[in-house]
């Protein structure tokens, strides 16, 4: 187990006992460890609260913590990685997970992501992004956020284009 799983588990456990035990299942897992890296931006080794509670955030959302979901949030983040420096600063993060709050409604009425509404918007990402760098722009990201007011409507403008 990762040195940033360890400790955000261990704080997890005093807030949310629930949550940490079913994340726990996930420690061994490398994506696991690289996902909470994404939040400690300073690269000291170690989340701050603030960076706790930005991961908090986003792993409580997640309907079922599993492997796969992880992962597809890490390809959620890197498409969100604006200046593509391979770091998500504290602002790129809060948009980031004000986007993913978006999209909990995409497919069902709880605020959870599922692996299927993350890989929805996965497909939604690959498809706002024009250039196909793997990367969306900041007016490909606003485009994104501003479409997931109305998810529902958002995401039938990606039905009707198939």
């Amino acid at each position: 187990m990762g040195t940033l799983a360890t400790s955000f588990l261990e704080a997890t456990a005093e807030t949310d006992s629930k949550l940490a035990t079913r994340l726990s299942k996930l420690v061994d897992e490398p994506d696991f460890e690289a996902l909470l890296g994404l939040f400690d931006y300073a690269k000291s080794g170690a989340l701050n609260d603030a960076q706790r509670n930005l991961a908090y955030r986003v792993l409580s959302k997640m309907h079922t913590p599993s492997a796969k979901g992880v992962s597809l949030m890490l390809k959620v983040f890197a498409y969100l990685d604006v200046n593509e420096n391979q770091t998500l600063e504290h602002e790129e993060l809060t948009l980031a997970i004000e986007i993913l709050e978006l999209f909990c409604k995409a497919d069902s009425v709880n605020d959870t992501l599922s692996v299927k509404e993350l890989g929805m918007l996965i497909d939604a990402l690959q498809s706002l992004d024009l250039d196909g760098n793997g990367v969306l722009d900041q007016n490909e990201r606003t485009a994104l956020r501003d479409g997931l007011w109305d998810p529902n409507a958002f995401l039938a403008s990606f039905v009707a284009k198939d």
